[in-house]
């Protein structure tokens, strides 16, 4: 009798652990369906995610393309002394200034998956040239009316086109110093510096944005555009000043309202 019982308690404690081992199989595979289609479900909200971002973040550059070919294509460069100044204007601020700014923003950067450092280094190129071919741009315009005696700076495009070359010298300086901090004679946070410059650049940036827009008033423009394709070429200052104003209040503004 106690060999039966024996054997039958062993007999039931055998086929409780091995429905305790079929229930955890059981629930392991219940669990790791779950988890699939949540990790499936992640990865199909994380592609909608960053197709749509791409999307969003490829329109400033479709609009910087656009408009620089077909400003480039109205001048006719090497048409004329005055061509160039179109040309290189267009180059130097709605081309490689803006290309310069967008490699700082989390929706448009050309190489969001870069570190900073590499960031920074074409922000400096891509400004660089941007200064050189502004520069040029405003030797060209400066050498066409003293030839053909225009007189300098009397309507509002050439009054804001000096002041923003002035303006970009001084943001060049201004970079150079957050680039060697150590040069000024007191000490600032860098931070503080970053701030300064990004404030002062989008400011600078809105003058060329707004010199451009004004250029587009000119006679010579309005001669060689349709009514319509003027409008669209007016939008597309306002479209990438939009984008440059939320990309730094996205990048400094939000970090100093949440100290």
């Amino acid at each position: 009798v106690k060999l039966t019982c024996i054997s039958d308690s062993r007999e039931k404690a055998g086929m409780t652990a091995r429905q305790a081992r079929k229930d955890l199989q059981e629930g392991m595979q219940k669990f790791g369906n779950m988890w699939d289609s949540v990790v499936e479900k992640n990865i199909d909200s994380a592609k909608e995610r960053s197709v749509a971002s791409l999307l969003l973040g490829a329109i400033p550059h479709l609009v910087i393309l656009i408009f620089t070919v077909f400003v480039v294509w109205t001048a006719k460069p090497s048409s004329g002394l005055f061509s160039w100044h179109p040309t290189l204007m267009s180059l130097a601020v709605v081309l490689l200034m803006s290309e310069a700014i967008l490699m700082f923003s989390p929706w448009s950067s050309p190489i969001f998956t870069s570190a900073r450092p590499d960031k920074t280094r074409w922000h400096w190129v891509l400004q660089a040239c941007a200064a050189v071919s502004m520069y040029t741009g405003l030797a060209v315009i400066t050498c066409n009316k003293y030839l053909n005696g225009y007189p300098h700076y009397t309507s509002w495009h050439g009054t804001f086109g000096i002041t923003v070359c002035s303006m970009v010298a001084i943001q060049i300086s201004g970079g150079i110093v957050q680039m060697y901090p150590d040069i000024l004679p007191f000490k600032l946070r860098l931070v503080t510096l970053k701030r300064l410059h990004a404030f002062s650049g989008m400011f600078t940036y809105f003058g060329g944005l707004t010199t451009l827009a004004l250029g587009l008033y000119s006679a010579w423009f309005v001669a060689n555009v349709h009514d319509i394709v003027w409008k669209l070429c007016f939008c597309c200052p306002v479209v990438l000043g939009a984008c440059v104003l939320f990309q730094v209040a996205r990048n400094h503004l939000s970090g100093m309202w949440r100290r």
